[in-house]
């Protein structure tokens, strides 16, 4: 209602579906939650009003915000009594101030506050249990974060009878006590019919005092205390509580339940005197620590002309907002204000304002007053070296030069020429341009006439000795200037040299020294205001704890830094905290995390990044991709920083780039690409960390060309300690292990290990519980706990002088001790891989002993088995006995591959190699560079790929395919196969010379069927392993399971046995599977039947399906129809199911019964192809390649 008292009319465009919904949540009393009302103003008042009848006649509490300009969540806050200017703080305090209430919100102008307001209450209704119903009525498009209801649309007959229950109830409280006699009733009811819909009434004729009291609370546009409408009526003015009750009776205020006082109409313009708007001011400037209050009182003296005093309210406002919502909601209205100011008038205020926005960092509202100044005033000094500070802030570098060259044409003396040439030196500092930036510092020095401008040229002087590596003299430096600061009372120049002081201490590696000087920055930032100071001291204390590897402290640091930066606007500043925050996520092992801070970096930076920080978000998305092992775009990314370091003449962050480029380099194994990397980086004077970092690279470097490493390894641990950098102190004790373990020296490998695993408990120990389990997955991490596992097992069974796994505890596994952080890893693959072998079978313990001598050496081994026999788990056995086992252990399966894709996996390819070849990629025998290479199906490879093995194996040396640069290859080759290579050699399907080469030494694995004694045990530790995936009591078989398992001849061996009992185990109601349990769940086991009780369950009795072969080989399938009455091809499918390729089958179906074929017909190849159906030459073919002997043609 604006100017005029609107007769009550019916609601004419509601949306059917919306009104009914909205009413069914006003009469609910549980109703709960935020809900946006959308539709035209008109409407949604309508709605509002029927909304607080419906609450009357409940008896809900009720407030009803009608703001009018102002911000309504705020005027909302006060009447609740939430007092709190934190957005966040205020929504929890209102839904607990107003629990069971209805809250009706009419928002004529979104606000940053409001918004964060209603944001986080929708957040906490939904998390929480609340009685608060809040409906926020606003014109503009539905909020996507709120539950919204749109008014619009004819209202139906049902809505309407809605609508007239509820008017009909209200107006009969209402009434009541105004008419006592019937003609009286129905006389108002005539009169009420008589005025048509949307007809307005006259203002009513109102008091003196009445009118004045109005009048000013509907300027104020805030709500007031009954006991302070005195500020606004003068006792020569009238009674206030008689005025008071006047408008009451009027309707045009109203008095809720907390006993605020609000208008709820406009003050028609002809009844607002100059006096009326002399007196509110007044009184809003009396208010306590209330900026909203403030700015009001800024806006009503500005149009009365009275700027002065207008601008010192907007001021305190803008000062007293500490809330960055708050303060961006005030800074708006008071620019909307200077705006509307006649154009003369206007420009020399929107300057002032601009410059007070850079005073309090607040560089984007500079940046737009600034603008509009030159706008309205022309291109004078003022306004162009202010608007050139803005945009440099804003890190457009260009434009603040272009601008800031403007400003220096138009300087008026040497004064005024030398505050534009610091800024302008400033400019070509943040550009990387050092040279240029101290020539023009120097020119602005000797011009300086007041101490901000020498302070100013002297701070960028400064900040290029820091560039330039000469910390010391850098700290004497920034020392001079506070001194020279705190002497002429510029706190704010003496805190900035305090603050670059404190950088030159971190970087010379005076920590304690830095950190105690920034905790001193950061108290005296926060009490003055200041914000850049603030988050400059947040960032660079999150840098020392991350030195310190407080990584959950730093993190916090980190985060704060950014939410302050970003108040500020500075976007250099900004732009090095999300830089710093990326970095850190990645050494915790927030990969993905790192990764999403960066790209949020880009585009709050979307003006683009300084060039002082360009090669800083490269050189960070370089690490990011080589942790994702997209070495190709890491490479991309590290030539792309370290083009832009060069530029910018920055030796420090230069020297980090091209550690980086080595470390890439080593990773491609391209070992005189990071020689001459590291090269470069020792070229530049280095901080602490960076010169750790080249002593690791240099290490590695060392070791991956095959030379001595340990020399090199014990600096990168002295280097490391000077840096107080525990993450590469582990990094150089892993080293010093590795060596230790090249040397044979077990007692330093064990003791550089214990350091490795105590500084990584250091490190896991101070982060937070959902960070530590991301912290341990790290590959290098992981490989650790590897490392120490095997040792520990080694330890033991050294002391037990036994062998693992063969005798002592019924599982058939000794107990080892784990170390601290084993749990990390995969619970399948908890123990060593000997220690997972459990059998007491002779063949069992003869496989063990073996690989106790066989897995200390280089040997290269052939692993002979069957399908699903534990080719794999010998393998990784093999590893964890050798020297090699601080590398990696890589596999390849080969038949899993067709050729030219098995090359390029074995060795990788150069970019455009082939098609589809988009980038380098590195083959299995660079990424297993010092460890194991694990080739399991190698008689499946073809020809051409045993040419290219062989060559390997020969000169250990190769190329990627598409290239011609010979990489080395330095790994253990252990191949696995569950073909006859003998006879595979006879046939000429396998070269004989890489026969031979392969086996050195060959292992059997025995198939399960010839040591089915073990089984139990087997079982036992399956059943363990399955628990402790589920995290679950451990299961076991009961002695019908076990028997009628002990009967079957798995050909699928010890696979087929862990499917069957997974199957089992998850349908198994209690800890004891009986043989039920299997024969429902696991198909293949269906007609499995527990033998009689004079079977022996531990030696081998009846082996049905199946028989066992009399020497290792594929399993042979008998086509003939099962005990259980399975057809052939069910029993061949089975067999598959099993884990027996479907090509061995047929293969070995094939020569079955081809020998049985020959045996019938006594050798005669004519009458053996007549029984098999097939033509002569073919199985001729087929004799010679079997190898039958003795045959005859006819």
């Amino acid at each position: 209602m604006r100017n005029a008292v609107a007769a009550s009319p019916l609601p004419t465009s509601v949306e059917p579906g919306g009104f009914r919904l909205l009413d069914d949540l006003a009469r609910a009393p549980a109703s709960c939650g935020l809900h946006y009302l959308h539709g035209p103003r008109a409407v949604l008042d309508a709605s509002a009003a029927h909304v607080a009848r419906r609450a009357r006649a409940s008896g809900r509490p009720l407030i009803w915000v009608r703001s009018g300009d102002g911000c309504a969540f705020r005027e909302l806050s006060m009447r609740c009594g939430v007092v709190t200017a934190d957005p966040l703080v205020a929504a929890r305090e209102l839904l607990s101030a107003m629990d069971g209430a209805l809250l009706v919100v009419m928002e004529s102008a979104v606000t940053s506050w409001g918004r964060a307001v209603a944001e986080e209450m929708t957040r906490l209704l939904a998390v929480q249990p609340s009685r608060v119903l809040v409906l926020v009525c606003n014109e503009g498009a539905p909020t996507p974060w709120a539950h919204a209801i749109t008014m619009r649309g004819s209202i139906g007959k049902e809505e309407l009878h809605l609508w007239w229950e509820a008017l009909a109830g209200d107006a009969e409280r209402h009434l009541v006590a105004r008419f006592d006699r019937l003609d009286a009733l129905d006389g108002w009811w005539t009169s009420a019919l008589s005025v048509e819909p949307g007809e307005t009434r006259a203002w009513p004729k109102l008091r003196a005092g009445a009118q004045r009291l109005f009048s000013r609370l509907a300027l104020s546009r805030m709500p007031w205390r009954a006991a302070h409408l005195g500020m606004l009526l003068s006792e020569g003015e009238g009674s206030v509580l008689e005025a008071r009750d006047e408008l009451l009776s009027q309707g045009l205020i109203e008095s809720d339940v907390r006993g605020w006082i609000v208008a709820i109409a406009a003050a028609p313009a002809e009844t607002v005197e100059r006096e009326d708007v002399l007196v509110v001011a007044a009184a809003l400037e009396r208010q306590a620590a209330e900026p909203w209050a403030w700015i009001r009182a800024g806006e009503l003296l500005a149009q009365l002309g009275s700027m002065e005093r207008a601008e010192a309210a907007a001021v305190r406002a803008i000062g007293g907002a500490a809330e960055p919502a708050a303060r961006s909601d005030i800074w708006r209205r008071w620019t909307q204000t200077l705006e509307a100011l006649p154009t003369g008038e206007s420009g020399a205020f929107l300057l002032r304002a601009a410059q007070l926005a850079m005073r309090v960092g607040d560089v984007d509202r500079s940046f737009e007053l600034a603008r509009a100044s030159v706008a309205r005033e022309g291109e004078g000094f003022e306004p162009l070296l202010t608007l050139g500070r803005a945009v440099m802030a804003r890190g457009d570098l260009t434009t603040a030069g272009i601008v800031l060259g403007k400003a220096i044409e138009r300087a008026a003396g040497p004064a005024a020429r030398a505050r534009a040439v610091v800024q302008m030196a400033d400019v070509h500092y943040k550009a990387g341009d050092f040279e240029a930036a101290r020539r023009t510092a120097d020119a602005g020095l000797l011009e300086a006439a007041d101490l901000e401008t020498r302070l100013a040229a002297r701070n960028v002087l400064g900040k290029l000795l820091l560039a330039s590596s000469a910390w010391s003299e850098a700290e004497r430096h920034f020392a001079a200037d506070g001194w020279e600061a705190a002497c002429g009372g510029d706190l704010l120049g003496e805190l900035r040299a305090r603050m670059n002081r404190a950088v030159a201490l971190l970087s010379n590696g005076s920590d304690d020294e830095a950190r105690a000087m920034l905790l001193g920055v950061l108290e005296d930032g926060e009490r003055l205001g200041e914000l850049q100071a603030t988050g400059f001291a947040l960032s660079n204390l999150a840098v020392i704890a991350t030195q310190r590897t407080d990584y959950a402290e730093a993190l916090r640091l980190s985060e704060q830094a950014i939410d302050v930066s970003r108040q500020v606007g500075d976007r250099v500043v900004l732009a090095n905290c999300i830089a710093n925050l990326a970095e850190l996520r990645l050494r915790v092992g927030l990969i993905a995390e790192a990764e999403q801070a960066l790209a949020f970096g880009r585009k709050v930076c979307s003006a683009g990044l300084p060039g002082t920080w360009a090669p800083h978000f490269a050189l960070v998305m370089a690490q990011i991709r080589l942790a994702q092992d997209r070495t190709e775009e890491a490479r991309t990314e590290i030539i792309k920083a370290i083009s832009s370091a060069s530029g910018s003449n920055h030796g420090a962050k230069r020297a980090e780039c091209y550690a980086m480029a080595a470390r890439i380099a080593l990773e491609e194994g391209d070992v005189a690409r990071a020689s001459q990397a590291l090269e470069k980086a020792r070229s530049d004077l280095n901080p602490p960390a960076t010169v750790a970092e080249i002593a690791i690279l240099e290490a590695e470097l060392a070791r991956a060309a095959g030379e001595p490493f340990g020399e090199l390894s014990l600096v990168a641990l002295e280097r490391s300690r000077n840096a107080n950098d525990d993450e590469r102190a582990r990094a150089a004790h892993v080293l010093l292990y590795q060596a230790a373990l090249v040397a044979d020296d077990r007692r330093g490998a064990r003791a550089h290990l214990a350091a490795a695993g105590a500084l990584r408990d250091q490190l896991a120990d101070a982060l937070p519980a959902d960070l530590k389990p991301r912290f341990l997955a790290r590959p290098g991490i992981a490989a650790l706990s590897r490392w120490e596992a095997a040792l520990c097992f080694e330890e033991r069974e050294s002391s037990r002088g036994s062998v693992g796994g063969v005798e002592g505890e019924p599982s058939g596994r000794p107990s080892v001790p784990r170390p601290s952080f084993m749990a990390s890893r995969d619970a399948g693959n908890a123990a060593p891989a000997v220690q997972r072998m459990a059998g007491r079978a002779p063949a069992v313990v003869s496989l063990i002993s073996q690989m106790h001598k066989v897995g200390p050496t280089d040997a290269t081994v052939l692993i002979f088995g069957e399908s699903g026999t534990g080719k794999e788990l010998v393998a990784e056995a093999l590893h964890e006995l050798s020297p090699r086992r601080a590398g990696p252990l890589v596999k390849v399966n080969c038949a899993a591959l067709v050729e030219t894709l098995l090359l390029s996996e074995l060795f990788g390819h150069e970019k455009g190699s082939f098609t589809g070849a988009a980038a380098r990629r590195r083959g299995r025998f660079e990424l297993a560079e010092g460890g194991t290479l694990f080739l399991d199906e190698i008689g499946d490879i073809s020809p051409r790929t045993q040419v290219a093995l062989l060559r390997v194996l020969q000169d250990r040396s190769f190329e990627r395919v598409g290239g011609v640069t010979p990489l080395r290859a330095n790994c253990r080759i252990v191949c696995a196969t569950h073909r006859d290579l003998r006879a595979m050699v006879a046939r000429g399907e396998f070269r004989e010379d890489l026969y031979y080469r392969l086996r050195q030494v060959v292992l059997d694995v025995a198939p399960l069927r010839q040591r089915i004694g073990d089984l139990p045990l087997i079982a036992a530790e399956i059943l363990s392993r399955i628990a402790s995936e589920r995290r679950e009591p451990a299961k076991r078989l009961s002695e019908e399971a076990t028997a009628a398992l002990s009967g079957y001849a798995w050909p699928g061996n010890v696979r087929e046995l862990e499917n069957a009992l997974r199957a089992a185990a998850l349908f198994a109601e209690g800890n004891l599977i009986e043989l039920l349990d299997i024969t429902s769940n696991v198909d293949d086991l269906r007609g499995l039947a527990a033998p009689s009780s004079s079977t022996d369950v531990a030696g081998v009795s009846s082996i049905r399906s199946v028989e066992p072969l009399s020497s290792p080989g594929p399993v042979s399938v008998d086509p003939r129809p099962s005990e259980t009455g399975r057809t052939p091809v069910e029993a061949a499918y089975a067999h598959v199911r099993a884990g027996v390729s479907l090509s061995d089958m047929k293969r070995e179906i094939e020569r079955e019964c081809i020998a049985r074929a020959l045996s019938e017909s006594n050798g005669n190849i004519t009458r053996a192809a007549a029984l098999l159906g097939m033509k002569r030459p073919r199985l001729s073919q087929l004799v010679k390649q079997y190898g039958f002997g003795g045959c005859s043609e006819d």
